[in-house]
């Protein structure tokens, strides 16, 4: 590893000249307080910019054993620094000057979810954040000072400000992993209680409009219903009531402009942790999909062949983690594991989406044979799924279903084709004749755009079989 010396010396002897040698400056540098890594550069100024990431020894950060002591705690604390470094980061944005995106500083934008984001990760050694930085230049020519400014000015601050215990305001960062403990504990006595979610008493549930996703200032907050009212006891928080949703409920009724609407998204989004002041920080929803569900569904898609492709798309890397243990764990006792192997490790994928909105265009991109849609409330979703062969709702109707025994044909278009081809159906085994029948009086009033389109596109002969039948007769 070369030293942050280096870097500079570097840096001097580039300067002015031309852009692409910017690429030499790839690799890791030791300064004093962690060690940055430069991992891709830009080809131009104009193009995307510089993937940059620093990484900082968790003992001389300093952060207690209360924050580090499992992946939950660790999640909640890497999300909190994050959006300190997104602040701090945000000052010097575009200070160091020159073309295209010279001088951009980009961190990950964090929403009001707490989700496990490569933007910031804390393992029990190291801190490692990710970012982007435009290598400024004048034109197409390099202009290293400025990004002397930014790796040795601008950058130090916002580290040292950022992943230090000692520089941050030690209280949020306890009552940010306190809040995950408290969340993490309503989610753990949901299936005791024959419960698929809660609502808090005095949560704010709208959002301040629809294409924000921050409460609603001056709302009305939520009042749980007597009859579905619980009391659950908080590691933190101590005694918190609100609405107890059971499973099994199916249908929220209500008159128009209720709340219906904005209930169901708050439910929907209760897989995650949020941020405290979101207002739905205490509305928690059971993690719906089966990992042992889903990795039976994978396997059995993969068996067909070793050229098969099985995918999960899900927004829970609990899931994710869950659902790849069961494949190994079942895997052992299916015939044709060799093959299940060979095809999962050659073309199968696990991924964790940011949303479900990702998770959607991913699938309609992907334009699959089959697609399951477990989730809570499937039909929701049903409308923006627009390349399927074919769906399967629920937790309840697995692939085999459509195999062996459910109604609609399995004759399924494959290969992404999904995208322009229906599945076989009666039309396939159909002709069909198009029927045209004016009157005179009809073909009068528009004769004249007909004669038109015809006469510029050369085809006189066009234009003429329609006029001739409106010339007045001897």
């Amino acid at each position: 590893m070369q030293s942050y010396n280096d870097l500079q010396s570097q840096l001097k002897t580039i300067d002015h000249k031309s852009y692409p040698l910017y690429k030499s400056l790839r690799g890791s540098y030791q300064f004093p307080k962690y060690i940055l890594s430069i991992d891709h550069v830009q080809g131009d100024p104009f193009a995307a910019p510089s993937d940059v990431r620093v990484t900082v020894d968790t003992k001389a950060a300093g952060f207690p054993a209360f924050a580090m002591k499992d992946k939950l705690t660790r999640t909640a604390l890497a999300d909190e620094l994050l959006r300190n470094f997104a602040a701090k980061v945000n000052q010097f944005n575009f200070k160091a000057k020159g073309s295209g995106k010279s001088g951009l500083i980009s961190v990950t934008h964090c929403g009001q979810e707490v989700l496990q984001r490569t933007a910031c990760e804390i393992s029990e050694k190291e801190i490692t954040a990710r970012f982007a930085v435009g290598f400024p230049a004048n034109g197409r020519t390099i202009n290293a000072k400025e990004l002397e400014k930014i790796l040795f000015e601008y950058l130090p601050q916002c580290v040292e400000q950022s992943f230090y215990y000692k520089n941050l305001n030690a209280q949020k960062v306890k009552e940010a992993v306190e809040l995950a403990e408290d969340q993490q504990a309503i989610r753990e006595k949901l299936p005791e209680l024959g419960l698929a979610a809660f609502v808090a008493d005095d949560s704010v549930l709208p959002r301040e409009s629809g294409i924000s996703s921050k409460p609603m200032k001056q709302s009305v907050k939520f009042v749980s219903p007597e009859t579905m009212r619980v009391t659950l006891e908080l590691p933190h928080r101590g005694k918190i009531t609100g609405m107890g949703v059971p499973k099994g409920i199916t249908l929220i009724v209500g008159g128009g402009y209720h709340g219906k609407s904005t209930l169901l998204n708050a439910l929907e989004l209760g897989v995650y942790n949020h941020i405290a002041g979101d207002g739905r920080e205490y509305v928690i929803a059971d993690e719906t999909a089966n990992p042992k569900y889903l990795a039976a569904d994978l396997m059995s898609q993969a068996e067909h062949d070793v050229l098969a492709s099985a995918i999960l798309l899900t927004t829970s890397s609990k899931i994710a983690e869950e659902t790849i243990a069961q494949i190994y764990e079942q895997v052992e006792c299916l015939e044709r594991k060799d093959i299940i192997n060979k095809s999962l490790d050659d073309f199968g994928a696990v991924i964790v989406c940011d949303t479900m909105d990702e998770a959607i265009e991913f699938a309609n991109d992907l334009a699959p044979e089959h697609l399951e849609v477990c989730v809570a409330n499937p039909l929701e979703y049903i409308g923006r799924l627009d390349n399927a062969g074919s769906l399967f709702l629920g937790n309840y109707s697995p692939e085999p279903l459509g195999d062996y025994y459910a109604g609609p044909n399995h004759v399924l278009p494959t290969s992404g084709t999904a995208r322009f081809f229906s599945p076989l159906n009666v039309d396939d085994f159909l002709k069909k004749t198009s029927i045209i029948s004016y009157s005179r009086p009809a073909l009068e009033k528009i004769h004249q755009d007909i004669e038109c389109f015809a006469e510029n596109e050369g085809l006189t002969a066009h234009a003429n079989s329609i006029r001739v039948r409106l010339e007045k007769e001897d």
